[in-house]
């Protein structure tokens, strides 16, 4: 298998492992390899089933379905820990769990993996009533207030255009920034 499967959550890269452990190592391979190449189309997510077509590395495609028991289901995981041959279908007509059985898997422990880092980066954003925040946001604001805009040292004689532009230039940049220095 070339490259590494990288999952950032503990309880989805476990779940993959458990997996792995279940399907024949070459199997696992080629459907890390379809994922990997974007072979997964199609792809269909809900509480009690995915849907997906994989394409297979002679261009086919192969409909693939994997269904479970709501009863068995963990709503805080991927998939049912246990899944049985009957949880599986691939047109492919090859032994069950199969390669494209496997990328619809890892495509979704994956996408599942992106979307958990999303919540993870947007729950380390402080709220407003953070008193940390707060303090953090005041020394910002005195910070501001010491300092001078910098439309008050632009000097647009500086400014290299041609010739015939320049006074009507300075005269456009002199009047916006005495209009931003009048505005309170």
């Amino acid at each position: 298998m070339k490259g590494l499967i990288s999952i950032h959550d503990p309880q989805l890269a476990d779940w993959l492992i458990h997996f792995s452990g279940t399907i024949d190592r070459t199997k696992f391979s080629r459907g890390y390899d379809f994922c990997r190449r974007n072979r997964v189309w199609d792809y269909h997510a809900s509480q009690t089933s995915i849907h997906a077509n994989v394409e297979d590395r002679h261009s086919e495609f192969c409909q693939v379905d994997i269904r479970w028991d709501a009863a068995r289901s963990d709503p805080a995981g991927p998939l049912p820990r246990y899944m049985d041959k009957r949880t599986f279908h691939c047109s492919c007509g090859g032994e069950l769990p199969c390669e494209h059985i496997a990328a619809v898997i890892i495509y979704r422990i994956s996408e599942l993996d992106k979307s958990k880092k999303v919540q993870k980066i947007s729950a380390v954003l402080p709220v407003n009533d953070d008193f940390e925040y707060q303090r953090m946001l005041s020394v910002f604001g005195k910070q501001i207030k010491k300092q001078t805009p910098a439309f008050t040292r632009f000097d647009p004689s500086k400014l290299r255009i041609r010739p015939d532009f320049q006074k009507e230039a300075c005269r456009l940049i002199e009047t916006a920034m005495k209009s931003m220095r009048e505005d309170p």
